[in-house]
């Protein structure tokens, strides 16, 4: 079974119960998706799982956010900074775990949610809400940042997701299921993500299944360059144009 581009939240009752989730057989691929603040974490049984291109930040919060991933026999708990992936664990960033090279692509989250060189920098995750209506409020498309922006492994985005979505036949248009769209996608600069928004930037694609909803490069490494002199809302504003980010540095 394959899992590609989805993202995996708290949602209020009903959504999907235990017994549909109990369904899903454990040897899974999970391609470009994002996990976050969920009660429990990921947990795969079978220890061929594969686990690609994704974000996964601050999971297993009613065990104080202790284990991210688990598979198979192996438990990956954050604070980890010397824990390794392989080949099925390969260019995901990871709440507290990975250093700085684990040889398979694999980075680590910190807590801080806004901090562009080493969070996920989502839009809003509304850290700390109490009731379903506020959980379906959550917004987990990603702003610029260093961890997430263009650091998605783009032939493994290619194999897994890109061409699953749209085989290779002369001339077709293919159904985009995530969105429901009728797209013509005959490569991956042609493709879209979750809201409809171009797939590719640059040379690569984001981390996650969605794309960065503030896009300009110039500006966003202007920004990270006079880091010690920008004012916070220069990083983190949304859907700001060029030139009022240029305003704001």
């Amino acid at each position: 079974m394959k899992i590609g581009a989805p993202v995996f939240a708290p949602l209020p009752p009903n959504v999907l119960s235990a017994p549909r989730l109990r369904e899903v057989p454990n040897r899974v691929k999970i391609i470009n998706s994002t996990f976050a603040l969920n009660q429990g974490h990921t947990t795969l049984g079978y220890d061929g799982s594969q686990i690609y291109n994704s974000i996964i930040w601050k999971d297993d919060a009613a065990s104080d956010t202790l284990t991210q991933i688990e598979v198979g026999t192996t438990l990956y708990d954050n604070g980890d900074d010397t824990a390794v992936g392989n080949n099925n664990l390969r260019n995901n960033a990871v709440f507290g775990l990975f250093g700085d090279d684990d040889g398979f692509g694999n980075q680590s989250l910190i807590s801080n949610n806004k901090d562009v060189f080493f969070g996920p920098n989502f839009v809003d995750p509304m850290l700390g809400i109490t009731t379903y209506s506020e959980l379906s409020q959550r917004n987990f498309h990603i702003n610029p940042s260093v961890r997430t922006m263009n650091m998605a492994d783009t032939v493994l985005y290619k194999q897994h997701v890109f061409a699953r979505q749209y085989p290779l036949v002369t001339q077709e248009k293919y159904f985009k299921r995530a969105i429901g769209l009728k797209h013509d996608a005959k490569s991956i600069g042609d493709d879209i993500d979750l809201s409809g928004k171009s797939r590719l930037h640059g040379e690569s694609v984001e981390r996650g299944p969605t794309s960065v909803r503030l896009f300009c490069s110039e500006c966003f490494m202007f920004s990270l360059l006079c880091l010690p002199l920008c004012p916070v809302t220069a990083l983190h504003g949304s859907n700001l144009s060029d030139k009022e980010s240029y305003k704001m540095l």
